[in-house]
């Protein structure tokens, strides 16, 4: 009896360090987006809790609906309203692909691609004294593609 105590002791530390290592990789893995560790903070809150979210989106949001025609897409007067806004979650979909492109600290342009490059939707975020915000929403809609 004497050495269970011990033996089982040792197993549960070891468990325990186990779960603590792998803690600290997925913590790591969430400040790795952008590089912009206060960007970081806010996507994950921001896709997690619905009154930030709407408390971070500069309604009327100017944007592109979804499956637009050419035309809508042209004239860019669309604009989403806080009463029809359904709340966006963390795409963890692995037919899906998001990007960053940080063109400052302050703006930074999210693009999200189907896997076969056929479809896809784009957010921009701008940061300003109030903190950071959804200024722009692109819905998902077919890509162009340039034929040269």
């Amino acid at each position: 009896m004497r050495f269970v105590i011990p033996f089982f002791c040792f197993f549960l530390w070891v468990g325990c360090r186990n779960n603590n290592l792998e803690s600290k990789d997925a913590s790591s893995e969430l400040t790795s987006l952008t590089g912009v560790a206060d960007f970081d903070k806010f996507y994950y809150k921001f896709h997690s809790d619905t009154i930030f979210q709407i408390d971070h989106i500069q309604f009327p949001l100017q944007g592109i609906p979804a499956n637009a025609g050419e035309l809508e897409v042209e004239e860019s007067s669309f604009r989403w309203q806080k009463e029809d806004w359904a709340a966006h979650k963390l795409i963890t979909s692995k037919e899906f692909e998001s990007t960053f492109q940080v063109l400052d600290e302050t703006l930074i342009t999210e693009f999200i691609i189907h896997r076969e490059g056929t479809m896809g939707m784009k957010r921009r975020f701008s940061k300003s004294d109030t903190g950071w915000k959804l200024i722009y929403y692109a819905a998902m809609n077919p890509l162009k593609i340039h034929k040269n």
